[in-house]
């Protein structure tokens, strides 16, 4: 159960309604997709990129990476990833393999980070290992309106307390996400039943949607 083990799958596509054809953006001379690959190549022992736009792909220069044309019914703006990572485990038969899902709209996460993501894994009994940043915990002060009643989302008295006392809270930042092709199928989705968690701090954690994340990233690179 080592780097020799593991598989990064890098998902990308054409269009987008945020950005237009945002995963062939040039960040710092290099396009988004190829960025994740390379990470992909330098921390796993074998990367999948998956696809609609075979013909882009010709000119790159990175080597030791398998691409995979995908169908058009999962390159649609409603195509769920679920449903393009589980076509990716049946195709490349996945799913004895450690899956490392590295999406190209978190061009900040480092090479260590996924590194670490993995021994987290690797010495964890976790269903999945997804990579989280810190968010603000006045989250826990939140409910829902049910017919009229307050009804909170954790804790009621969290809704009175101050903010210094509240736990630590943190959210998925979309990074890193790593689990057993097996595991993958069994719970038709993401197996979410017990999740470990890595931590990145913000500057890793910027995720990439519109002209202003870019230009803010851009920015930070720089």
């Amino acid at each position: 159960m080592s780097k020799y083990s593991t598989v990064a799958i890098i998902p990308f596509r054409t269009g987008s309604k945020g950005l237009i054809n945002k995963n062939f953006r040039l960040l710092d001379g290099v396009p988004l997709w190829e960025r994740a690959a390379m990470q992909g190549v330098r921390t796993c022992s074998a990367t999948i990129c998956t696809s609609d736009a075979d013909d882009l792909l010709l000119g790159t220069s990175v080597k030791g990476i398998t691409f995979d044309r995908r169908p058009l019914d999962l390159s649609q703006d409603n195509s769920e990833m679920k449903c393009v990572i589980r076509y990716m485990i049946k195709k490349f038969d996945l799913s004895h393999r450690i899956c490392v899902l590295l999406q190209p709209t978190s061009p900040m996460r480092s090479d260590n980070s996924i590194s670490e993501a993995l021994n987290v894994y690797l010495n964890g009994a976790w269903s999945m290992v997804m990579s989280v940043k810190k968010a603000s915990n006045t989250v826990l002060k939140y409910g829902f309106n049910v017919d009229g009643a307050f009804k909170s989302i954790n804790d009621p008295k969290f809704c009175f307390s101050n903010r210094q006392e509240l736990p630590h809270v943190v959210a998925p930042n979309g990074a890193i996400y790593i689990f057993r092709g097996q595991d993958f199928l069994d719970s038709d989705g993401f197996p979410y039943e017990n999740i470990g968690l890595y931590e990145m701090d913000e500057y890793e954690s910027h995720d990439l949607d519109t002209e202003a994340d870019f230009q803010k990233i851009e920015n930070l690179i720089k």
